[in-house]
């Protein structure tokens, strides 16, 4: 075992050979999961048992085969069996503190401490209590690890009906019977096989392909009984909508004769002609589909886009796949908009230098991470001074617009939305006048709505005071979320060793 580990420096330390893993393995346990989980608790404690903080799904994960709840009942059945033992309370920080560990204070993991008998250390119970008074522990003696004996944990009950026949089955005697009865059976097949499928008493003889009316009992319901050749049914298939095989058009089929001389082909073409209905008539039209409205590109769209036609008039090579990759940069940028940074600082960041850009995929290195593009000495970025022409505005609906709002939209485009959703009635906006008297933006009584209907004035105050405190941690949050990001990003920008600050790829 290498000596640069922390464990490994303390058996060197206080000489000691004692595994509590290898101890464990002896344990008589009942079930194979308890065995193994104490086998993972062993694995990361002290040679004196001490202390073991895994949650329980990373036992579960080191136990092999083991679930969540799994593990659970195996803590605290060796913990019923005096195997091991939970520290709680105020102890339980104190520990992890000391320990270092990485923890949550609202949500500690489990502390356990693996009982490991005074017997089970031989000669070497006294360096074992040497190294625990270095670490402030109590000493180990027979009274306080007393020997482990028994069974550990209750062995798996059998089933009560082993060995014994199912109830709901037959017996054998009347299951033989009915296989005897079976095989003694001709196939019910073989003539087929032997002869061909047997013939059908209603098959039509001759060499005319038309079928016999069928009687009025055997039309299906959904079919009209009565003969209108103004009306075709939908069921019916229009003989001009059927498509052509590999498409070329299909050969017309053979004229096939009815045995009392009729012409078929007469026939058929009085009921084209009866199927074709007059333009100019009064039959109603399918109603045309009603074209789509259009969505309006969001931001992040409208910066890749530009980006993209900028990069494409200055001669870079277009995207391998268009669609796919197009869709790729819209979510770099997206989520780049999502982490706080407004669409006109990452556009303005992403369209420095364009004439420098040889691959229009190389805009994912700007869209990826924009701020560790920004602090990129771009003085010297490919040996080209950067520049380059201007994009044109952000939002194609308000050019002279340069403010955003909050979701990083075009504050005008903002304010229209609003607009549209309290004139559709989809949002309401509640103030309070002079008198004391909350209304919606229509001016109406906030008491005289649904959603306040019966609150006096003050209970209608106190829920907007909550809503306002609700608005104001979440809007913290977000601040919180995008110092968090901007962070991250700054530390991700950090040159690494063997790199050189400011050198990029485009």
């Amino acid at each position: 075992m290498s000596s640069k580990t922390p464990r490994a420096s303390t058996r060197a330390k206080y000489k000691l050979k004692f595994s509590p893993y290898l101890w464990v393995k002896q344990l008589d346990i009942a079930t194979p999961v308890i065995h193994t989980v104490a086998e993972a608790i062993a694995d990361v404690v002290d040679p004196d048992g001490c202390y073991c903080w895994l949650k329980y799904d990373t036992i579960a994960q080191r136990a092999k085969h083991a679930s969540r709840s799994a593990a659970e009942r195996s803590v605290k059945t060796l913990c019923e069996y005096k195997v091991t033992r939970k520290i709680t309370g105020a102890r339980r920080f104190e520990i992890l503190d000391a320990m270092g560990a990485s923890y949550e204070r609202d949500k500690p993991p489990t502390v356990l401490e693996l009982l490991i008998p005074a017997s089970a250390y031989g000669s070497e119970l006294a360096r074992i209590n040497l190294m625990r008074a270095d670490r402030g522990r109590p000493p180990i003696t027979p009274e306080s690890r007393p020997d482990i004996t028994g069974l550990i944990g209750e062995l798996p009950k059998s089933r009560s009906d082993k060995d014994q026949p199912a109830p709901q089955r037959r017996k054998k005697d009347v299951r033989e019977a009915e296989k005897e009865f079976k095989e003694q059976q001709p196939s019910l097949y073989s003539a087929q096989d032997l002869e061909g499928p047997p013939e059908d008493p209603h098959k039509e003889t001759g060499t005319s392909l038309r079928r016999a009316a069928p009687r009025l009992s055997d039309v299906p319901p959904h079919v009209s009984q009565t003969y209108n050749p103004g009306v075709v049914h939908p069921s019916d298939a229009d003989p001009d909508s059927i498509p052509s095989v590999g498409g070329q058009p299909q050969e017309a089929s053979p004229q096939v004769s009815a045995p009392d001389g009729a012409d078929f082909k007469g026939a058929a073409q009085q009921d084209e002609d009866q199927g074709v209905r007059d333009p100019g008539g009064d039959a109603a039209r399918p109603a045309e589909p009603a074209a789509e409205t259009p969505v309006p590109p969001s931001p992040a769209e409208l910066v890749v886009d530009q980006l993209l036609a900028e990069t494409a008039r200055l001669g870079a090579d277009p995207l391998g796949d268009p669609a796919a990759d197009r869709r790729r940069l819209v979510a770099m940028a997206q989520a780049a908009i999502d982490a706080g940074m407004a669409p006109a600082r990452l556009r303005e960041i992403a369209s420095v230098g364009l004439h420098n850009v040889r691959r229009q995929w190389a805009l994912a290195t700007r869209l990826a991470d924009p701020e560790a593009f920004a602090s990129v000495r771009q003085g010297a970025f490919g040996g080209v001074p950067m520049g380059g022409p201007a994009l044109g505005p952000l939002c194609v609906l308000h050019p002279g617009c340069t403010a955003v709002d909050a979701q990083g939209r075009c504050a005008e485009c903002g304010e229209a939305e609003r607009v549209r959703a309290l004139s559709a009635g989809e949002v309401v906006e509640y103030t309070r006048d002079a008198d004391g008297v909350w209304r919606d933006h229509t001016g109406a009584p906030a008491a005289e709505g649904e959603e306040f209907a019966g609150l006096s004035e003050a209970e209608i105050a106190d829920e907007m005071a909550t809503r306002e405190r609700m608005r104001t941690e979440l809007e913290a949050s977000r601040v919180r979320a995008r110092e968090q990001a901007a962070a991250l990003r700054a530390m991700l920008a950090k040159p690494r060793e063997g790199e050189v600050e400011g050198s990029t790829v485009v």
